[in-house]
């Protein structure tokens, strides 16, 4: 079963042994909650700290050294973008974990 979110997490089995499946709007809630819990935003910070630096480096590495104007938005942006990309990969591993763990269920 595909929910609008091209997945669909089942939850549990009910009693007949069909599986329980969650909403779309359950499925977002549980990704918040997988990207604040378990470590996610501290691993995704030093992810973003070590990545976001090397970025920087590279792509403003001669005006950062030579003193002179850095583009604000972009030296931002170098640091956001890899917080994203390592929360949403730990995001979707944990729903993927989810869903292979129901689905071993008789």
């Amino acid at each position: 079963m595909l929910s609008a979110a091209g997945f669909a997490v089942p939850v549990a089995w009910n009693l007949s042994g069909s599986e329980q499946y969650l909403t779309t709007a359950e499925q977002i809630a549980a990704g918040f909650r997988y990207a604040v819990s378990g470590g996610v935003p501290r691993r995704a910070l030093v992810v973003a700290l070590v990545v976001g630096t090397i970025l920087n480096l590279i792509n403003q590495g001669d005006a950062i050294l030579a003193g002179g104007p850095i583009d604000l938005p972009k030296f931002l942006l170098n640091y956001v973008v890899p917080y994203c990309v390592s929360t949403y990969g730990a995001v979707s591993y944990r729903l993927h974990l989810a869903r292979r763990q129901t689905e071993k269920r008789p």
